[in-house]
């Protein structure tokens, strides 16, 4: 292609014919007059007429040049004897080279290092990308979407200001809302301090009554102690008679054995003493 092929010269330093440097400018200009009409579709914007201008003029030249330097060629080719016109004009392509060098450093091609071609090529490219809808839209909706929220962040920032300035004692609704809130506790406290004297006097009295509870509970604790330990005693006494009434069972045989013997040797020393005092 004419575009691989005027990389290529470029790249390897070679040294162009007339012939060559003329197709090339020819293609450049149609390449540029081509981008300043996207440009100019795409922006929807009046377009540039002095550089448009350029471009036509450019182009309408190199066409000239290009059929006066195909004549000869052409004139050779059919056999014919070779007009003994005037040779190529290779000083009006060094000016028109000179005229597209001049484009490129007003478009900015020269500044990036690239060659008009590639300037125009890649322009093309990124107007492929913004000629598609699809990324338009998505564009164009984040680009709605940002500014409404920059209008509303705006207004809310705008309503703010006049509040204070306007109002500056004006309370927010968090903090009227907190009011009412402590408002109506306060009312429900109100309730409760009218009956605070009231209560402070049965609570007095329901702790003296806890302390004579108190004292009672402990009275009736020791009168139970006690209780338990007369119990205990008595349990103790009932063992004693119970062993002491056993005991007086066990000896009443004896006691009565020694009883008549007792009685027996007194009505023995009784005969004795009758017998003796006779």
């Amino acid at each position: 292609s004419l575009p691989g092929d005027i990389e290529a010269v470029a790249s390897t330093q070679l040294v162009e014919t007339a012939e060559q440097r003329l197709r090339r400018l020819v293609y450049e200009t149609q390449e540029l007059r081509a981008q300043v009409e996207r440009e100019n579709a795409a922006e929807g914007k009046q377009p540039r007429v002095a550089l448009m201008h350029l471009v036509n003029g450019l182009h309408d030249e190199l066409a000239q040049l290009s059929v006066e330097a195909e004549q000869p060629a052409v004139e050779k080719a059919q056999g014919a004897e070779p007009r003994t016109g005037n040779p190529p004009r290779v000083s009006n392509v060094s000016d028109v080279e000179k005229r597209v060098a001049g484009l490129e450093k007003l478009v900015g091609a020269g500044q990036s290092g690239h060659s008009l071609v590639d300037t125009v090529r890649r322009l093309h490219q990124q107007m492929d990308v913004l000629a598609d809808p699809q990324r338009v839209d998505g564009i164009q909706r984040r680009i709605k979407q940002v500014l409404l929220d920059m209008d509303q962040l705006e207004q809310a920032h705008k309503s703010a200001k006049m509040v204070d300035t306007a109002d500056a004692g004006r309370l927010y609704p968090r903090t009227i809302k907190r009011i009412d809130e402590v408002y109506e506790k306060l009312a429900h406290v109100d309730a409760l301090v009218e009956l605070a004297p009231t209560t402070a006097r049965r609570l007095q009295t329901l702790a003296r009554l806890h302390a004579d509870a108190s004292g009672v509970v402990a009275r009736v604790a020791r009168v139970q102690s006690e209780q338990e330990s007369v119990a205990e005693e008595i349990k103790n006494m009932r063992e004693v008679t119970e062993g002491l009434g056993t005991s007086v069972r066990e000896n009443e045989g004896t006691l009565k054995a020694n009883v008549a013997h007792l009685d027996a040797r007194i009505a023995a020393l009784s005969d004795r003493l009758a017998a003796l005092s006779k």
